[in-house]
């Protein structure tokens, strides 16, 4: 009971004094140097991601950032545990990022904002030329060199096993001619998903896998590179073991 007021506690201060800067940024937007604005968007992202994963009482581990490619575009592809996913890749993958992300996620109006800063794709998944609309929208924002996170379960699995991947949101990568970066996160559901409705502490580690080249990725059809993908995520969560 306590972990989920300090949390709640925490979400609540964060966002108001947040607001005076998310006020700044977005008169700033779109006018400004787009490398400095995802940089500031950044800078924000990891310091309200670090918080709250601290107001957890949680650790996070991280290693091979040096596999994130420099001053490209970059389709991430994650594997996809808890709503504690996103804050945990916000605060440790130092790199400016957004999110392909449900529609219904737009009443939070506070959230909504940052995720138009972000550039992040919604997706409305009763709403076929929605859908095509945002598939065009996250390739034009690959082109331009950006960064963006997929988590092709579709949905949170609450445990340490995999659900099956989409093959659909890998056209991203093929359209655009970006390559693919997986990642691995193991033990974010023990944040929230697997403690029953409550917060709970773990140490959640999370692995940066090496890139998969446009070149090798323009060999495979969607249904091949959603497969492949996912054997080598699902193979360095079991190298990373459980978390506790």
């Amino acid at each position: 009971m306590i972990r989920s007021i300090r949390v709640v506690g925490y979400t609540i201060l964060k966002v108001i004094s947040m607001y005076p800067m998310l006020r700044k940024l977005e008169k700033e937007f779109p006018d400004s140097n787009k490398a400095k604005m995802a940089l500031l968007v950044q800078k924000q992202g990891e310091i309200f991601g670090r918080g709250m994963v601290r107001s957890t009482g949680s650790t996070v581990e991280i290693s091979g950032l040096e596999n994130i490619p420099k001053d490209e575009g970059i389709l991430f592809v994650s594997n996809h545990q808890s709503n504690f996913d996103i804050p945990v890749l916000l605060g440790y993958l130092k790199h400016p990022i957004g999110f392909v992300s449900k529609v219904e996620i737009t009443k939070l109006p506070f959230v909504a904002r940052w995720m138009r800063l972000m550039r992040c794709v919604l997706v409305d998944r009763k709403n076929r030329r929605q859908g095509v609309l945002a598939m065009k929208e996250g390739i034009e924002i690959l082109k331009e060199g950006r960064s963006i996170v997929i988590f092709p379960e579709g949905t949170r699995s609450g445990t340490d096993e995999m659900l099956p991947f989409k093959q659909g949101s890998f056209r991203f990568a093929k359209d655009a001619q970006v390559c693919i970066v997986p990642i691995a996160i193991s033990g974010t559901h023990r944040m929230m998903e697997s403690a029953k409705g409550r917060f709970g502490r773990t140490h959640a580690k999370v692995q940066v896998l090496p890139k998969c080249s446009a070149e090798w990725i323009a060999k495979k059809d969607t249904r091949q590179l959603a497969s492949e993908i996912q054997i080598q995520i699902q193979e360095a969560l079991m190298k990373m073991g459980k978390c506790e």
